[in-house]
């Protein structure tokens, strides 16, 4: 049973050889001993914040208040959901994995974990033109973007993520 609900929450190969290997039976874990399983197989090279990065990813609320909270435990769903939306996980040497992390949690238009409603709520009152970027709640792995059309009306569109093949010749 526990492999289902692995195999069923991540899709992504060495997502599942990593959870299966350190937290097989569970659901919820302490975010120190995920934190330390990560860096320790080498799929993350720590740098200043990433920690808090990390959990921002890994929460599925809008506010960001239980980040911060030492008590924090990652889920599994939400394991699978980071993998499907910035993995693949690899060693660093590789793929750096925090680096879409980082990359996209710095950007003003990036909300992070809203519902269509809340982001109707932060539209409200703006210009055309003005949009966000927020994670898919019913798509995972993908993101949905909302703005503010031509006639004042907000308009909302998914965003499938789609992972280039390369190689040293072309992208796939």
């Amino acid at each position: 049973l526990d492999d289902i609900i692995i195999n069923t929450a991540i899709t992504d190969p060495v997502g599942i050889a990593f959870w299966k290997e350190h937290f097989l039976g569970k659901e919820k874990v302490p975010w120190s001993a995920f934190w330390t399983a990560l860096c320790e197989k080498k799929y993350i090279k720590p740098r200043h914040g990433d920690d808090r990065v990390l959990k921002a990813v890994l929460s599925h609320k809008s506010s960001f208040n239980e980040v911060f909270r030492d008590d924090f435990l990652v889920e599994l769903p939400y394991f699978g959901n980071m993998l499907s939306w910035f993995g693949p996980l690899a060693p660093t040497t590789e793929f750096d994995i925090m680096f879409g992390m980082r990359t996209i949690l710095r950007e003003k238009w990036f909300h992070g974990h809203l519902t269509v409603n809340d982001s109707m709520v932060r539209l409200a009152d703006q210009e055309p033109g003005v949009f966000l970027i927020r994670f898919s709640s019913s798509r995972p792995g993908d993101f949905a973007a909302a703005w503010i059309d031509r006639r004042g009306e907000v308009q909302h569109q998914a965003i499938e993520r789609k992972i280039a093949k390369v190689s040293t010749n072309t992208i796939q």
